[in-house]
């Protein structure tokens, strides 16, 4: 009878005892998950970084053709260095938005927006660095239709307007050609940005644009930019059901092949990627 109790009493001890730490690990997990969500919360407010126009900054030029992405560019710059920046263009619209630097192009920003071939700068502009952002040919070419054709800056052009899209490309080809030719002769400080390739590696990519404005980013930084790469100005994929690379003749595919690899092979001799 007595080793009965014994044996009673020593089963309700471990029973006991196991609800006392299953409530125990119950307590530690809510204080945990709370902790996350305050840790959560806390990066969150951290990478809501506040931007503000610098001084005696270098002036950098964000060159591009249209339809490169100078647009996402700028974003991530400004996210980037918490500096705005500039643009030679009065873009009234994009100036509301998320760049007050609309016609600002002085040391108070950090890079300033322009299209233009390196020898058409605004009077008593003279650049210290540049950044040529730099897009797959025929990617740039389809954004820009598509901007210029559809309405509004992330919008898509009509089927029907490709009527005019072989026209289109043969022009923007020897435009596309220059201005890129123009810039790759920019003697101070020339760094060429791949489109591509801050898409597909966009950390390694800031890091070095960093590095090219002298500008010190943290790890932080780093990654608060990558969570808020995308920015205002994202055009939406179309879902029309045509593919407006067939809609080109043989003549206008055969020149604008020989093109970009004849830009592309000029880069690489050259050693400008080597940053």
């Amino acid at each position: 009878m007595i080793t009965m109790m014994i044996r009673t009493s020593q089963g309700l001890s471990r029973f006991v005892c196991s609800i006392l730490l299953l409530s125990f690990s119950g307590i530690l997990y809510i204080l945990s998950s709370e902790s996350n969500r305050g840790n959560a919360a806390e990066k969150e407010i951290n990478c809501k970084r506040k931007k503000t126009f610098g001084k005696d900054l270098p002036l950098t030029a964000l060159a591009s053709f249209p339809g490169s992405g100078n647009t996402w560019a700028r974003h991530l710059i400004q996210e980037l260095t918490g500096i705005y920046t500039g643009s030679v263009y009065n873009d009234k619209l994009m100036a509301v938005d998320e760049f007050p630097g609309s016609l600002i192009y002085n040391s108070s920003v950090i890079a300033i927006k322009t299209h233009l071939p390196v020898l058409q700068t605004p009077s008593g502009t003279r650049y210290d660095k540049a950044i040529l952002l730099l897009r797959e040919p025929y990617d740039t070419f389809l954004a820009e239709f598509n901007r210029a054709k559809g309405g509004k800056k992330t919008g898509h052009a009509k089927k029907e307007a490709f009527t005019k899209w072989d026209k289109f490309v043969t022009k923007s080809i020897t435009e596309w050609s220059f201005f890129v030719d123009t810039w790759l002769n920019f003697k101070p400080m020339l760094y060429v940005l791949k489109y591509e390739l801050l898409k597909s590696n966009l950390k390694e990519e800031l890091r070095k644009v960093a590095e090219f404005l002298d500008v010190d980013v943290s790890t932080h930084s780093l990654n608060c930019v990558v969570q808020n790469a995308e920015g205002n100005y994202k055009r939406p994929k179309n879902k029309d059901d045509f593919n407006p690379l067939d809609m080109l003749t043989e003549n206008t595919l055969t020149t604008l092949r020989s093109i970009k690899y004849r830009i592309y092979s000029r880069i690489s001799d050259t050693g400008l990627n080597d940053h």
